[in-house]
């Protein structure tokens, strides 16, 4: 993508023989050929590449699986975590208490809190996590969660693959700069950001563009245009209006994601919310530290299970031995009790 980008940036003839010239800075310039490939072609069927499908089909059952396991695992924990009693629901001392990590007061009181109230802390973003990879591992999941968004997930990667058309091209007419292109982009989604200029793999393909913010808290949503690059107009996008019936469409000139309902943000959102760029480097940074913290819980969760199997050990030896001194008596020595006359 790289190299055959950086040709359509300098103006170079590619093999399609597609001529565009200066792209404009901050902005990415792709070849199509990519989007108009399948998932199903990237591996083979048969021989080695059989082989290898079968065991990325047999890796991302193990990792399907065993992410509903960390789901469990996260929920029951929470539930753990919870006051036990009513009354502890409603005092502040007893929720103060399960937020606090003890440092000063001992090794098992500090692993204590590192698998219990740094847990709480990760909850919500690995369960983002979690929950949001479930979509790539079962089609029920990703339907069930569609019907309930009210939006189609990962319906960008349809459109892509059913791109609209232009008319037909005559030989002799020559498409606009994507320097021109960029620009007139601007006067349809303006301000300031990166730019995605997705160059498509035929003539007869439209010019997808792309605009989003850039930043630290910035959401990495992006607004798009279709272009007629040869003609220089838009051409509309045909978006479901249901978001899973794709006969009942409506056409907009732009697709803006701030236009959409919140369930339809949120089924577009579901890679970067799984990705952890959802807001930029702000949340890359709390999705990462969120990982590197709940990668050390399965070692402190070890550590006070085993804890407790050796307290449990100790508690029954004892008891054991309070049974057999208690059936056990010294003998005592009896006085007779003689009667006065």
């Amino acid at each position: 993508r790289g190299d055959r980008g950086e040709n359509f940036a300098r103006g170079e003839r590619g093999d399609r023989g597609d001529r565009s010239e200066g792209a404009a800075t901050g902005s990415r310039v792709e070849g199509g050929e990519r989007s108009g490939r399948s998932g199903g072609e990237r591996g083979g069927v048969g021989g080695a590449g059989g082989g290898r499908s079968r065991e990325l089909t047999l890796g991302r059952k193990v990792v399907a699986y065993g992410t509903l396991v960390f789901i469990v695992v996260s929920i029951s924990g929470f539930v753990l975590w919870l006051p036990r009693n009513l009354s502890g629901f409603c005092s502040w001392k007893v929720w103060k208490a399960g937020l606090k990590i003890r440092v000063t007061k001992g090794f098992w009181a500090f692993i204590y809190d590192m698998h219990n109230t740094v847990g709480f802390y990760t909850l919500i973003p690995i369960l983002i996590l979690a929950l949001t990879g479930l979509c790539w591992s079962f089609d029920w999941y990703r339907s069930g969660l569609s019907r309930v968004l009210g939006d189609e997930i990962f319906k960008q990667r349809r459109m892509r693959m059913n791109m609209a058309m232009i008319d037909p091209v005559d030989d002799s007419m020559q498409p606009l700069l994507i320097e021109e292109i960029i620009k007139r982009t601007d006067g349809y989604i303006p301000g300031v950001g990166e730019v995605i200029v997705n160059i498509p793999a035929s003539r007869n393909g439209v010019m997808l563009v792309q605009k989003g913010r850039t930043g630290f808290f910035a959401l990495s949503v992006k607004d798009s245009v279709q272009w007629d690059r040869y003609r220089g107009k838009l051409v509309p996008f045909k978006i479901p209006v249901s978001g899973v019936d794709p006969e009942n469409v409506i056409e907009v000139d732009v697709n803006r994601f701030s236009d959409k309902k919140l369930g339809e943000q949120i089924a577009m959102s579901i890679r970067s919310l799984h990705f952890g760029d959802v807001t930029g480097l702000s949340s890359k940074l709390v999705f990462g530290l969120s990982c590197f913290l709940v990668s050390a819980f399965p070692i402190t969760g070890i550590m006070i299970w085993i804890k407790k199997l050796r307290a449990n050990y100790r508690k029954r030896k004892m008891d054991k031995a309070k049974k057999l001194n208690a059936k056990i008596k010294p003998e005592t020595d009896q006085t007779p009790i003689v009667e006065s006359a």
